[in-house]
């Protein structure tokens, strides 16, 4: 799924490095979360989008788990994880089965590969991707797979680092160009304070190509 091994992602493990309680406990997950919102505004959103209320939604890359779990819990969605790194995985079912619940219920976590995803079509209303694409080692296969799992009236909606240079990523070609040859159409594309005031980041939202209009949602 990504451009990095699972090595790597096994010893970089985002959001370790804000935290000096132990790995799992309910101190850890606290004080990741709290630095994940302040540093990335758009996690609130996503969860608290009444729009996607009674989904099904994949994240794509999911790491630690901590926004499957949000959504999961806080928003009832019924949610799938998939990381290619078995460490992750392993990681994020501790950070659930040690976070708080709320009214929702467990999220589930995959290793599974962006470009050969284990799920039949149409399967999710919703797939979501926040700052893995350009990770991934083949971005259209990855798209292609995701136009394949979702429903026809369903959505992607990718956060990833616009076009242009990047501090400590180079240059980087701006998300809504990858999905140039792929099944998905953009159906928008909005530049996302993150982190901070800098606007390094594009979300987009695709839909498939052959899909139908999306259904309304209350």
């Amino acid at each position: 799924m990504t451009g990095h091994s699972a090595d790597f992602w096994t010893t970089y493990q985002p959001g370790f490095r804000f935290s000096a309680a132990e790995p799992g406990t309910s101190e850890f997950f606290t004080e990741v979360e709290r630095h994940r919102y302040e540093l990335e505004p758009h996690i609130p959103e996503i969860v608290d989008f009444p729009r996607w209320a009674s989904s099904r939604v994949l994240e794509v890359g999911c790491g630690p788990g901590h926004l499957s779990i949000l959504l999961a819990r806080r928003s009832g969605l019924d949610v799938t994880g998939v990381d290619l790194d078995p460490a992750m995985i392993e990681r994020a079912r501790a950070n659930a089965s040690g976070s708080v619940k709320d009214h929702g219920g467990d999220p589930s976590f995959l290793v599974g590969d962006v470009a050969s995803l284990a799920f039949p079509d149409g399967t999710f209303d919703v797939v979501v991707s926040t700052l893995s694409m350009h990770h991934w080692a083949d971005p259209t296969a990855g798209l292609s797979e995701i136009a394949r799992v979702l429903r026809p009236d369903g959505r992607a909606l990718v956060w990833d680092f616009r076009a242009g240079a990047v501090p400590l990523h180079g240059n980087m070609p701006d998300p809504a160009e990858r999905a140039h040859g792929s099944p998905l159409r953009l159906v928008g594309a909005t530049r996302w304070r993150w982190p901070w005031r800098f606007r390094l980041t594009n979300r987009i939202e695709l839909a498939r190509a052959d899909g139908v209009p999306e259904r309304s949602r209350m």
